[in-house]
């Protein structure tokens, strides 16, 4: 309660002391409808430029200050309106006819918001293509503030690091709406093929109170190609050295009743091999299947957008043929997944009242999964309703905006695996933003929210964000903000299932719990805990281009958390809550072009994650504490031929062992690389690409522990640091159609 008093004193204070300026709109009315124009330069005393409309056609100016008129081709001003302390100027189109200009504008592939007040970073597609990005796990390969690691040695399985916390702390949603929740937790990134993403949005620490209540780290969201941005054909053919191949559709039909898009996806790995000789497939082999028809409907000021999404995804993998010992039965691995989504989103602007809107979100999806891995047997089934309506508005100017709505989530979850675990969830919630924007240097946002959880009770999430720019170089942010997360071990965990360790809940194997109460999924608390960060911003000029120093801290504490123990339980992994665990990273960046179409880009990051294990704080394992990175690029002048390399260099990771001792792994070093040729004939793009991962060739030895006896007490295939399978050749065909 104290922390949320000091949350919205600090809110007061800074909106007591924001009062400088005054906030206007340029608009255009047309058949008694109202339209928004941006660009417009607005004119002082001595007709000099005091502000420029954005683009909602907002713009403030200083509060003594005499506007005079405005400067814009194309349009006069006809009338100023001010009903109140808001400015209406009203602008009509000229007659004079203006010659064609084309303007060209060179889009980074990485794009750093300048007005968003969460910091906020934009993969595009022309980062999606910079490496073989097949499905959204690989995207973040070659990004500075993301890890990627594999689970295990055996199925293939990666798992996202964010500030220093494993993925299941970040908020993933697929357009905005929530994505990787629940039992699809370990495979689930792999499941949106790279390209079908048009862009990929990133914000650290405490999320907006809009998207939910369980985002620790941060957010991602992934877009999809809808019918109004998709090419009307994008081809895509992948190849490696390990003979997975893949295939990606992007169709959009041009008869159709109603606008819409088909998205379709096929990949098959066909080859086991076994290059470090340890008896067990490097890669496991499979077979995935997906598509997502998606429709869009606008008519006025009311849009919709709806689809639905069917995926079966089968991996197979284990000891290879003959080649095993100890009890002569083979290790084997089978893991089958099904998912069925539906999902729609619907808004209406209101185009009289500037700045109000109604926006509605719902989707429905089922998920199952069946997993043998020696023998762990698992089973599970989940189906997720989900609602989110939000209106937003204004209070007599856009310096004060406000958004409010209604959530509901719901899961039905059934869990096998040696006995039976099941719930339903129902997460009711209502929240609140309020966004204050007095000039264009300072803005802030406030929120909270309130969800009643059916087994934990009332969860209260207030958060805050805050941007001040004190000049035109310097951009400094600030959040905090609280979050939940309701717990599944087995789904968030399941790299374990390829060892020999026993599961305990509260040392308790699984298996023989009993008396489990109706209070609680596992008889586990909640977890819980407060995110704060801040970040520099500082864009300069070098070499006669624009150049950016970032600076980032962010902390997350624990007020609960479910700590996963290996360490004093020398065969067992033991589930219980903890407190006051905590995850403090700091991140550096530099990102310049020192000569035309050459960038660069490093970053170096520090994490330090511990946690009481059995009452004694100890660094988290399988993080690294120190983390390089070093990116360069390069397009010739005629944008035929593009040239990429990363080089990513990972300090040590603290790796338990099975007899209740831990080890330090090795740091290392590994380089991306990729070329790629483009070529161009009137509406069509073309472009074949080559490029290799793991260029040097880095391979942790070993990489299953005990491997001719899987089924002794002594086995392992967890304790993964490092690359598994070395040096990969790659290359791949795209084709697309404007």
């Amino acid at each position: 309660m104290r922390k949320t008093l000091i949350f919205f004193l600090l809110l007061f204070a800074v909106y007591s002391n924001a009062q400088q300026t005054q906030r206007g709109r340029c608009f255009e009315l047309q058949n008694g409808d109202t339209s928004n124009i941006p660009g417009v330069l607005i004119l002082g005393s001595s007709r000099q430029v005091i502000s420029v409309s954005d683009a909602q056609g907002a713009f403030n100016w200083p509060k003594d200050s005499l506007i005079t008129g405005v400067k814009i081709p194309g349009y006069r001003l006809k009338r100023v309106k001010s009903p109140s302390a808001f400015l209406w100027l009203e602008l009509v189109q000229q007659t004079t006819q203006l010659e064609a200009v084309e303007i060209i504008f060179e889009r980074s592939d990485i794009e750093l918001s300048q007005l968003s007040i969460q910091k906020s970073e934009v993969l595009g597609a022309k980062y999606l293509m910079k490496a073989a990005c097949c499905n959204l796990s690989e995207s973040f390969e070659t990004n500075p503030s993301i890890d990627v690691n594999f689970t295990d040695a055996l199925t293939g399985a990666k798992q996202i690091q964010m500030l220093g916390l494993a993925g299941p702390y970040a908020l993933i949603t697929k357009e905005n709406m929530p994505y990787l929740r629940g039992l699809s937790g370990s495979y689930g990134l792999a499941h949106i093929p790279g390209a079908w993403i048009q862009s990929i949005q990133m914000s650290k620490g405490a999320g907006s109170v809009l998207n939910g209540f369980d985002s620790f780290s941060g957010q991602i969201n992934t877009e999809l190609y809808a019918p109004e941005n998709a090419p009307s054909i994008l081809w895509n053919t992948y190849l490696n050295e390990n003979l997975r191949n893949e295939y990606n559709l992007v169709l959009k039909p041009s008869k159709t009743l109603i606008p819409m898009v088909i998205l379709a996806h096929v990949s098959i790995n066909p080859l086991q091999e076994d290059l470090n000789r340890d008896g067990f497939a490097d890669i496991p082999i499979g077979e995935q299947y997906q598509c997502m028809p998606k429709f869009s409907y606008q008519q006025g000021g009311f849009e919709m957008q709806f689809g639905a999404g069917f995926l079966q995804d089968t991996k197979y993998s284990g000891q290879l043929g003959a080649i095993y010992n100890g009890s002569g039965v083979a290790y084997r691995i089978g893991i089958q997944q099904q998912k069925q989504e539906l999902f729609a989103k619907a808004g209406y602007v209101f185009l009289k009242h500037p700045g109000t809107s109604l926006g509605s979100q719902f989707s429905y999806s089922t998920y199952q999964i069946n997993l043998n891995n020696g023998s762990h047997a698992y089973t599970g089934n989940q189906q997720t309703s989900y609602m989110n309506i939000i209106f937003q508005g204004i209070f007599n100017t856009t310096a004060h905006a406000y958004k409010t709505g209604i959530s509901m989530l719901q899961n039905t979850i059934l869990e096998q695996y040696k006995q039976t675990f099941n719930r339903l969830e129902s997460v009711p919630g209502c929240f609140t933003e309020y966004q204050y924007t007095p000039h264009d240097r300072f803005s802030v946002i406030s929120g909270i929210r309130a969800d009643f959880h059916n087994w934990y009770g009332i969860q209260v999430s207030p958060r805050l964000h805050l941007k001040y720019t004190p000049n035109s170089a310097i951009t400094i942010r600030a959040s905090g903000g609280r979050a939940f997360k309701s717990n599944y071990i087995f789904s968030e965990q399941m790299g374990y299932f390829s060892s020999s360790r026993i599961w305990a809940i509260d040392s308790i194997p699984v298996g023989i719990i009993t008396g489990l109460s109706n209070s609680m999924p596992y008889d586990l608390h909640q977890e819980q805990a407060w995110n704060y960060g801040i970040n520099l911003q500082w864009r300069m000029r070098w070499f006669e281009r624009d150049a950016f120093l970032l600076f980032e801290a962010y902390q997350t504490r624990f007020e609960q958390q479910v700590l996963p123990d290996m360490f004093n339980s020398k065969q067992y992994i033991n589930f219980y809550n903890v407190r006051r665990s905590y995850a403090h990273s700091i991140q550096s960046e530099m990102r310049c072009e020192p000569f035309k179409r050459f960038h660069i880009m490093s970053a170096y990051r520090y994490v330090e994650n511990k946690a009481p294990y059995s009452g004694q704080f100890r660094d988290v394992p399988f993080i690294s504490k120190h983390r390089a990175y070093f990116n360069i690029s390069y397009e010739t002048r005629l944008k035929h031929w593009f040239l990429d390399a990363t080089l990513q260099w990972h300090g040590s990771k603290i790796i338990p062992n099975l007899n209740g001792t831990f080890n330090k792994s090795p740091d290392f070093a590994i380089v991306l690389s990729q070329i790629t040729y483009k070529w161009y004939y009137r509406q069509h793009e073309s472009d074949a690409y080559i490029g290799v991962e793991n260029l040097t060739n880095v391979k942790q030895n070993p990489a299953v522990w005990s491997a001719d006896s899987p089924y002794s007490n002594r086995f392992d295939a967890n304790r993964i640091w490092g690359p598994i399978y070395g040096r990969m050749l790659y290359f791949g065909i795209r084709y697309k159609h404007r």
